[in-house]
């Protein structure tokens, strides 16, 4: 065979391998639906109850009560929610003959509407409690998930962001259908909730229901009822996209449209209103890989994104510049730990290890005691084993703006097994937008170059030892 055909033999056979693996992907989330299904609303549930979980943790609940917490409280929603619903369909039912629906005929559409949206809620009644364990083992999990644990704590604070704007909606809605005059108007309320997910249509179909089944409404009401729904729709969009959440990042409306397409098709109803956070989560986190970078095309990047690109080689200079500056220093006399040492740890990142141990190296130059931990000696199953006594100061290695949510996982796994060390970020080239982001308030210093962090460090040192020597003279 020629080297042509060679040739023009590999991209077919590259595209029909990547064509099988995409048939063979959606057989399965078609087959396992059953299973995938409430395991997907876990997740979600998870991921969006867990800065609320973070939030009870800050006012000193341990993490088991925080957890069951939320989770009854989200049990207590959920199960007011259904019952209202049911309810509300058992009245709607009750006067579907008093108000037949002129256009369609038959008064049994109404079940045709209302009651599929009883089966979403009960599968997430079942996801409620996997999202509990979850949440309880996360800490383990984000140890061996820690390239998307930065990713699942945005996406976590995007669902619940959204969840409450959803549930304004439905309030602002339920009280104008209520001035109006409409029938049922927490029915009408509540299915505008769940359809507001479903790009471009979701609204408008929500706004037809309590005009097509509450009998013949005046061209008045009919008016009133879609500029309530639109309205308020609109002015929760504005708000989200130039207040709320300007820096998050969105589907494209081909993204968006065609998903809805695709999980609608293969999961029903329940996939018609998960379309859309399923579909952001899968491609935020495919940002974590360099093998699923093509998803980001689904995305439209923010004003932030476009305005300020990231600086990936910022980190790397600093490196190098730490790695000269340890290999021109002068040799300093072997480190004592009497006075006790520092601590470098390594965050989740590729360098953050490597970034630890150069600022270990350049604070051995100073004649300092300097140690370096990995990141996986840090984990849950491992920490109480680490020995941390008689550290004055620990500085925590970061060299992607990306590892915020694990390295503030980090500083609060490991504070607190520490007494009266100082704790420093060590946030090796980030930028100013992470920095200000970053709400790394458990930690004392940030440094964002090694050699100022070194510094720092060494400054810390003259104090304790300071210190020691006036406490030793009291004594």
């Amino acid at each position: 065979m020629s080297s042509a055909a060679v040739a023009l033999r590999e991209p077919l056979r590259a595209k029909f391998t990547a064509a099988l693996a995409a048939a063979s992907a959606v057989a399965a989330l078609y087959v396992g639906r059953p299973v995938l299904v409430p395991l997907s609303l876990a997740l979600l549930i998870a991921l969006a109850l867990s800065p609320v979980v973070d939030a009870l943790k800050r006012w000193n609940v341990k993490l088991l009560p925080a957890v069951l917490a939320t989770m009854a409280l989200a049990a207590t929603l959920l199960a007011s929610i259904a019952l209202f619903l049911a309810g509300q369909f058992a009245e709607l039912t009750e006067a579907a003959p008093v108000h037949r629906v002129p256009l369609l005929g038959e008064p049994a559409i109404a079940a045709g509407i209302v009651e599929p949206l009883l089966n979403p809620l009960a599968s997430a009644g079942a996801a409620i409690l996997f999202a509990a364990v979850l949440l309880i083992n996360r800490d383990r999990l984000a140890v061996h998930i820690a390239p998307v644990a930065a990713a699942a704590q945005d996406f976590g604070e995007h669902l619940l962001a959204q969840g409450v704007l959803d549930l304004g909606f439905g309030v602002a809605v339920a009280l104008g259908l209520w001035a109006i005059g409409v029938p049922n108007f927490g029915l009408w309320a509540l299915l505008g909730v769940m359809l507001r997910s479903v790009p471009f249509v979701g609204v408008a179909v929500a706004a037809l229901c309590p005009l097509l089944l509450t009998g013949e409404p005046t061209p008045l009401i009919a008016a009133e009822t879609f500029a309530l729904f639109l309205a308020v729709d609109g002015a929760l969009h504005l708000a989200q996209r130039h207040w709320l959440r300007p820096r998050k990042a969105r589907l494209s409306a081909f993204a968006a449209v065609a998903a809805t397409i695709l999980w609608t098709c293969l999961w029903g109803l329940t996939g018609l209103l998960l379309a859309v956070p399923l579909t952001l989560g899968v491609a935020l986190f495919g940002r974590r890989f360099q093998s699923l970078r093509f998803l980001d095309r689904l995305l439209v990047p923010s004003s932030r994104e476009t305005a300020a690109p990231p600086k990936p080689d910022t980190a790397l200079d600093d490196l190098a510049a730490a790695r000269h500056a340890l290999d021109t220093a002068a040799d300093a006399p072997p480190p004592s730990s009497d006075s006790g040492h520092a601590i470098c740890i390594a965050g989740p990142g590729p360098m953050d290890e490597a970034a630890a141990g150069l600022l270990a190296g350049l604070l051995q130059r100073k004649g300092l005691d300097a140690r370096v931990v990995s990141f996986a000696e840090t984990a849950p199953a491992e920490l109480p084993r680490l020995a941390l006594a008689g550290a004055w100061a620990v500085c925590f290695s970061a060299t992607d703006a990306n590892d915020a949510a694990a390295l503030r996982q980090l500083v609060r796994r490991v504070r607190p097994r520490l007494r009266s060390a100082r704790m420093i970020a060590g946030l090796w080239g980030w930028d100013g937008d992470a920095l200000m982001d970053l709400r790394m308030a458990e930690c004392d210093l940030v440094a964002t170059r090694l050699n100022e962090a070194a510094e720092r460090i060494e400054r810390l040192a003259r104090e304790e030892a300071e210190a020691r020597r006036i406490a030793q003279e009291a004594a």
